[in-house]
This record gives structure tokens, C-alpha cells and sequence, in this order.
């Protein structure tokens, strides 16, 4: 679904084509989406998504909506390794593509 395609009232975080994909993940941008993935809405920057409830399959979806949003390629063990939304911003913006 595309910011267009939007519906009003959908407060999800719009899921990007490839030629849409934005550029410079924030800690917050990230922990919003982690908080959607989560169910538990507001997420701090410096909480362990693990920790908080996350998962290998809530992780394949975090890493999914990653490359849809910042066309980041990241792997499990990215995600493991950066479980936190600041740590995740960091190594999205090392790993967007151009």
C-alpha cells in the first residue's frame, strides 16, 4: 500500500515500491514499525525488539518492511546482532541501496 493508496484512518506505516523507498531510517521511524510488527505501539529507541516480545517470524516481517520502506538489505543475524531501533537505523542507512 503506498501513502496514495493510503485509506483514512489507517495509521500503518505505508509500505513503499522500490522507486518510492525512503532514505535516512531514524531510530524512530524504525521503532514505530517494530511497535506495528509488535502490537504494542509506542517503542523506544533503545529497546531490544527481542526483549519485547519479538521473535524469528516477527523478525522476517521487521526485515521485510525494512527493505520495503529504505531498500536495506538485511539478514537474520543483522537483526539479532542490532536489535534495537537506534542500533537498526545505524545499519539501514550503511546498507540502503542507492
Amino acid at each position: 500500500m503506498s501513502t496514495i493508496d493510503q485509506q483514512p484512518g489507517d495509521t500503518s506505516t505505508p509500505v513503499l515500491g522500490p522507486d518510492q523507498a525512503e532514505t535516512g531510517a531514524t531510530p524512530g521511524a524504525v521503532a514505530t514499525i517494530i511497535g506495528e510488527i509488535l502490537g504494542i505501539g509506542e517503542m523506544a529507541t533503545d529497546e531490544n525488539f527481542f526483549e519485547m516480545g519479538g521473535n524469528s517470524i516477527l523478525a522476517l516481517m521487521l526485515i521485510s518492511r525494512i527493505e520495503q520502506r529504505w531498500a536495506a538489505k538485511l539478514s537474520m543475524i543483522n537483526v539479532i546482532q542490532h536489535a534495537t531501533p537506534a542500533m537498526l537505523a545505524d545499519l539501514i542507512a550503511k546498507n540502503a541501496e542507492p
